[in-house]
């Protein structure tokens, strides 16, 4: 999507500088997310490995 706003951007002149102000704000949002990402992930976790994952997986019931 970036690459195509700098793209557009270079066809439409006058509103250049509109548009790349535009695409500067979404890659730095882009950029903020993640590092938000990394951030909130601890050391040594996958995403998506949480005991509920691990309980739903299986399906045998305990045997005595």
């Amino acid at each position: 999507m970036i690459a195509d706003l700098k793209d557009v951007s270079k066809a439409l002149g006058e509103k250049k500088f509109k548009l790349d102000r535009v695409t500067q704000a979404l890659v730095l949002e882009e950029e903020a997310v993640a590092v938000e990402n990394e951030e909130g992930q601890p050391e040594g976790t996958a995403t998506g490995d949480n005991v509920e994952d691990q309980l739903e997986d299986t399906d045998e019931s305990p045997t005595i």
